[in-house]
């Protein structure tokens, strides 16, 4: 009696969706492979015989193509590694001021917006003041 009290009192929904997934494991994966007369297979296709050509440029590149690979190979020690082009001073010192113009530019926009922003609320605020002074 108390096993079945403990069955009933374990059932919950994460018990129930994996009771499902086990099901559903064994019905497309275990009983497929027990019944093999239930599948059938396609019948295979014809190839046709006058397409040569077909076959021969589906074959790949010639092998004269692949002898570039060997002689460059990417991982040989002796391989020459092309220099590298550096960024002269002054373009760095461009492309570093016209960065830090940007960052000012956007710094004071959003200064500005902030200065406008708490002047209204100050206004607004001192109309709003019970205790203000002006008649």
């Amino acid at each position: 009696m108390s096993m079945v009290r403990y069955l009933f009192l374990s059932l919950n929904v994460l018990n129930g969706l994996l009771a499902a997934a086990v099901a559903a494991v064994v019905f497309f994966a275990v009983i497929p492979f027990l019944s093999p007369a239930a599948m059938s297979l396609p019948p295979a296709k014809e190839t046709v015989a006058g397409s040569g050509e077909k076959a021969s440029s589906s074959q790949g590149l010639p092998p004269a193509d692949y002898a570039v690979i060997s002689e460059q190979n990417l991982f040989h020690p002796d391989r020459k590694i092309p220099p590298e082009k550096k960024i002269q001073e002054k373009e760095k010192l461009i492309s570093y001021l016209s960065a830090s113009l940007f960052k000012e530019k956007t710094i004071n926009s959003k200064l500005a917006q902030n200065l406008e922003r708490s002047s209204k609320r100050k206004k607004s605020s001192r109309s709003r003041s019970c205790f203000s002074t002006e008649p």
